[in-house]
C-alpha cells in the first residue's frame, strides 16, 4: 500500500468518526449515561441502526432571560429580586452595584465579584431543586432568591 493510500484511509477514518460523533452524541436534554440495567429499549422493539446523515448546520439556541439585579447604597433596587427556573434550565443572572463586594450564590456556591464598572455574571444549569439566596457576601444583604422548581 503506498503512501499516498494510507493517508487517504486516515482522512476517510477522521471523517467518519466525526460525523458519527455528529449523529450519535447525547443532547442536553438528555443523561448521556443511564443507570445500570436500562437500555432506553425493550428488548422486544430493537430500533434498526442508524445510517450516518451528512452533518446539518446547527440551529441558533434561544438564549435564556438575564435576570438582572442592581444595588445601590448596598441594597437591592426595589426589593429583593425572585427568580424562578425549572430543574433543568440555564440561568442567567446579572448583578450591578455601586458599591464593592461579591455577590454569592448559595447551593450553587457560586460567587463573583461585584462592583461600580464590574457585573457579576452567572449562567449554570438549575440542577438543584429549592429556595436559594442571593446575597452580597461582606455585607451579608440579601439582594435575591431563586426557586427551582421541578
Amino acid at each position: 500500500m503506498g503512501t499516498t493510500q494510507r493517508i487517504s484511509l486516515i482522512v476517510l477514518a477522521v471523517a467518519v468518526a466525526v460525523v458519527a460523533y455528529v449523529v450519535f452524541k447525547p443532547d442536553d436534554k438528555e443523561p448521556a449515561t443511564r443507570p445500570a440495567g436500562q437500555s432506553g429499549q425493550s428488548p422486544a422493539r430493537a430500533t434498526p441502526e442508524r445510517k450516518a446523515a451528512p452533518p446539518q448546520k446547527p440551529t441558533a439556541q434561544p438564549q435564556p432571560e438575564v435576570h438582572t439585579v442592581r444595588i445601590e447604597a448596598g441594597e437591592p433596587v426595589g426589593g429583593v429580586q425572585r427568580i424562578e427556573a425549572r430543574s433543568g434550565d440555564i440561568v442567567r443572572i446579572a448583578v450591578r452595584s455601586d458599591v464593592d463586594d461579591e455577590a454569592h450564590l448559595h447551593g450553587f456556591d457560586l460567587s463573583e465579584a461585584v462592583g461600580p464598572g464590574r457585573t457579576a455574571t452567572f449562567r449554570f444549569k438549575a440542577d438543584i431543586e429549592g429556595v436559594f439566596e442571593l446575597e452580597l457576601e461582606q455585607r451579608g444583604v440579601e439582594i435575591g432568591q431563586l426557586e427551582v422548581r421541578p
